[in-house]
């Protein structure tokens, strides 16, 4: 049998596999994308993984499916959300992306519309 076959090889990570896994983010907590590779990496009791595309294309798939943020920052102050779209140039080893649950991400800021004022004759 092969390790694929037996989904012990993965070439993606599901859903379930973080959930059950404690890997998705939380109202109060944020994980860190490369928090999420290296525990594939590191622990023995989760599945292994063909090398980190196969955790960044999944990170990516759910935050496109609308599961969750990406955003980039500390961990306590963000500079950019995506949500429900690519992120570009994303980079699961780096440092500053992470998942974060989706109801933190910052309502959309409109440009204040423009009043008129009309004159009466």
């Amino acid at each position: 049998m092969h390790l694929k076959e037996e989904e012990w090889l993965l070439e993606s990570v599901g859903l379930s596999t973080l959930k059950n896994n404690n890997l998705l983010p939380t109202t109060e907590n944020a994980i860190k994308a490369k928090d999420v590779y290296e525990a594939f990496l590191r622990f023995d009791d989760k599945p292994m993984i063909t090398g980190p595309e196969a955790v960044a294309k999944s990170i990516q798939k759910y935050c496109t499916n609308g599961e969750y943020c990406i955003a980039t920052g500390d961990g306590t102050n963000y500079t950019r959300f995506f949500f429900q779209e690519p992120v570009p140039f994303f980079d699961v080893n780096d440092i500053t992306y992470w998942l974060v649950d989706k109801s933190l991400k910052p309502a959309p800021q409109h440009p204040l519309a423009r009043t008129t004022q009309y004159c009466r004759k």
